[in-house]
């Protein structure tokens, strides 16, 4: 094809050529686009639920609790999370009252609830009618420290170090009935080895900080929940995953908790309880720490093996 041939097909095919060029930049304008804006609105999602978490904590009525939760009702990322964190603070303060009033919110999201479902005692749990059947739980017992259910799954011993003077042994029994994904998953990193890598620190007051159980992006677990198993002394449990949509648990870290912190039941998933060793809880809750109360000194180390 001589020069003025190529100048000819370039005349007859502009058209086409400036539409694909339009779409060339579009496209590319997308890319770069639509995932920095999914990031941004995730950002935005926990920001808000950060921030309606602490107008909850310090809601004492029925009308505050509805007052804390209205600034999350029109985003659906945060609106279930922060409804559920409300039922679960108003049932460890035993307020009534306010428990009526999320029961009525409840109810108004249908048992459908923003098309979420929940993994109870092993089955999908629409959301709505999960957090309703757990408002009624509470109700009808009207206790503030419920008591858990013995595990009857298997058992893992936990070895906590500190050098070679302090040793800790702790036994627990897994919830395999209740939380068969989590408890499933949790013994697949015992059998690859993730915990010899791991890391151990403080975790706020109430608990050890299991981390870096994965070294790549892994897709979150689903929260699953089961009347009875309880975030009280010496439990199991997921932490919600900081980089994924809100409710989100974390494959990455647990937490073996050293006192009850009820508050969190409903947010995340309690899949084990302590059944030898609860009397080295209250020493680990006080071990010397760093400066910034975030590392032991010395650090520790651990060791997760499955009990035949």
């Amino acid at each position: 094809m001589n020069r003025d041939d190529s100048l000819s097909w370039l005349q007859e095919n502009r058209r086409f050529l400036l539409l694909l060029a339009a779409v060339i930049l579009v496209g590319g304008g997308l890319n770069w686009y639509l995932p920095r804006a999914k990031r941004a609105r995730l950002q935005e999602s926990w920001e808000l639920l950060a921030a309606v978490s602490q107008d909850i904590n310090s809601a004492e009525t029925g009308s505050e609790y509805n007052n804390a939760l209205a600034a999350a009702k029109d985003d659906d990322r945060t609106y279930p999370w922060a409804l559920t964190h409300a039922v679960a603070m108003a049932a460890a303060r035993n307020h009534n009252e306010a428990l009526e009033t999320l029961s009525g919110l409840v109810n108004e999201l249908g048992e459908d609830g923003f098309g979420l479902s929940v993994y109870e005692n092993g089955q999908a749990i629409p959301f709505g009618a999960s957090l309703r059947n757990r408002i009624e739980g509470f109700q009808r017992t009207g206790e503030l420290e419920p008591e858990s259910v013995a595990p009857t799954g298997r058992r893992v011993k936990v070895t906590l170090s500190q050098g070679s003077e302090k040793s800790y042994e702790l036994i627990y029994g897994l919830y395999e009935e209740q939380a068969p994904i989590t408890t499933a998953y949790f013994l697949s990193l015992i059998e690859s080895g993730a915990f010899d890598a791991c890391e151990i620190a403080p975790y706020a007051t109430f608990g050890l900080k299991v981390s870096k159980l994965a070294d790549e992006v892994v897709e979150p677990l689903m929260i699953e929940k089961a009347w009875g198993c309880f975030h009280d002394l010496g439990c199991l449990s997921t932490d919600l995953d900081p980089g994924a949509e809100p409710g989100s648990q974390s494959a990455a870290s647990f937490t073996l908790f050293t006192r009850e912190s009820w508050t969190q039941d409903g947010t995340t998933t309690v899949f084990g309880k302590i059944v030898e060793g609860e009397d080295h809880l209250a020493e680990l809750l006080d071990l010397p720490r760093d400066a910034a109360g975030t590392q032991f000194e010395p650090a520790m180390t651990l060791k997760v093996e499955l009990l035949p």
